[in-house]
């Protein structure tokens, strides 16, 4: 299904032929802004890379780019050579009052434009970031995304909401707000099996004692 395709069955369900096309894919879009403010989907979750140039005039700025954060899980940095990803925490700008060369153990957000690290990369790193995406609407037609395939029952119903409230039609958004409660319900369900599903579980090992109590027997 495409973007175009829902915006036809939300002007059928309207019943208002087109005049109210202009108004569609605003509807649709803040129904999906809604929708990712309140649930996490398991495609809003990625696993980026960005580079970090030495040679740039200010390398311990990292432009984000086009990418909005919803939340920042982890980052990690890797030399070049190396094999092992090392930690790079969140910090508050004044918790740091120098400014060292070297492969950074902080950062903090400048606005939503840049990491900034808390030194001054040497040689080229590479920031692997693991965060929850929110969905750059686009206004392209013949997008055919996740949130209209499978995402349909729930992002249809929102969408008529915001129409009803548009119409001042306070039956219509009731009865949507109700098909909204009941698919999210479900739609919960197979998104926690999807994010979940195959994971493993660990095993909890309880003894009487371990080999640093007292109690422990000696070989």
């Amino acid at each position: 299904m495409t973007l175009a395709t829902f915006h036809t069955d939300v002007a059928n369900a309207l019943g208002r032929g087109t005049s109210l096309s202009v108004q569609i894919p605003i509807w649709t879009r803040r129904a999906v802004g809604w929708l990712e403010r309140n649930y996490t989907f398991q495609y809003m979750k990625r696993y980026l890379t960005l580079t970090v140039d030495p040679d740039a005039d200010y390398p311990h700025y990292v432009a984000i780019g086009d990418y909005m954060f919803k939340k920042i899980k982890s980052v990690q940095y890797l030399a070049p050579g190396g094999d092992r990803k090392r930690p790079v925490k969140r910090i508050e700008p004044g918790d740091r009052d120098t400014q060292p060369a070297g492969n950074p153990s902080g950062y903090w957000l400048d606005g939503l434009s840049s990491f900034v690290l808390d030194t001054i990369p040497e040689e080229a790193i590479a920031l692997h970031i693991h965060a929850d995406l929110y969905t750059d609407w686009p206004s392209d037609t013949t997008l055919n995304h996740w949130m209209i395939r499978q995402g349909y029952d729930i992002l249809f119903p929102r969408t008529m909401m915001n129409a009803a409230r548009y119409l001042r039609n306070a039956e219509m958004f009731q009865t949507w707000k109700t098909d909204l409660t009941d698919n999210i319900t479900t739609f919960n369900v197979a998104e926690e099996d999807l994010q979940n599903g195959g994971k493993l579980e660990q095993m909890v090992w309880s003894p009487e004692w371990d080999e640093f109590d007292e109690n422990f027997p000696e070989s």
